[in-house]
């Protein structure tokens, strides 16, 4: 006979923003945008290579106001 064990593990999940005015032609984009980490369980969902400065990132440029847009149905860019 065989003993199994069951272990609780817990998940982790962290979010951080910090928020970075950018030289975005759109007001709307320059004003909501941020360097956005996501991390589960300890490793960077976020992470990237930058070919700008040739490493590895943890964080992503992103911007707000698109993604609150989006559930909205009008459109992000253009349009009208």
């Amino acid at each position: 006979m065989s003993a199994t064990t069951n272990s609780l593990e817990t998940s982790t999940f962290d979010m951080s923003i910090q928020w970075r005015k950018t030289d975005d032609a759109s007001p709307e984009i320059s004003a909501t945008s941020g360097e956005l980490e996501i991390c589960l369980n300890g490793r960077y969902a976020t992470r990237h290579y930058d070919s700008f400065s040739q490493t590895m990132i943890d964080h992503a440029l992103i911007s707000a106001y698109p993604l609150a847009l989006w559930p909205s149905g009008r459109p992000i860019i253009g349009g009208g």
